[in-house]
């Protein structure tokens, strides 16, 4: 729970760094047209996906590895789309230690419908399977988006 919070910190972080350094940089639309880019968004739901990269062994996931089974596993599943970040974590692992550890967020935006969550669990099963990890974490918050 403690990474959840610190990542959603970090991302906001992030984020707030990039409005603020960005907005400058950027052109404004043109008159009239600042709500017409977003004017219907759709309900959805941003699925985030927490994938620690160190095997029990203290070995981190290779960059090649984690590219293979975004290609293998991931993009076959949801082909029209996703963004993957990469970040730091921790969490407390079942004997009790503080793990620290570099670690992937794979953002998903679908509906929370059945076939979405169904590929999301063939994922992470794969991923623990693949990687002998002890957990994925996976948020969900319901959103609106426009693309």
């Amino acid at each position: 729970m403690m990474l959840i919070c610190w990542l959603r910190l970090r991302l906001i972080t992030v984020l707030l760094v990039l409005v603020t350094t960005v907005n400058g940089c950027t052109r404004s639309l043109p008159p009239g047209s600042g709500t017409a880019f977003c004017a219907n968004p759709i309900k959805t739901t941003r699925h985030e996906l927490l994938f620690g990269q160190q095997r029990p062994d203290s070995s981190i996931i290779a960059d090649e590895e984690f590219a293979a089974f975004m290609h293998e596993v991931v993009t076959p599943l949801f082909p029209a789309g996703l963004t993957l970040i990469d970040a730091s974590g921790q969490y407390q692992s079942a004997n009790g230690r503080r793990i620290e550890e570099p670690t992937k967020v794979l953002i998903l935006v679908y509906p929370d419908v059945a076939k979405v969550r169904e590929n999301i669990r063939e994922i992470i099963t794969q991923y623990l399977a693949r990687f002998r990890q002890e957990s994925v974490g996976w948020v969900r918050t319901a959103a609106r988006a426009c693309f």
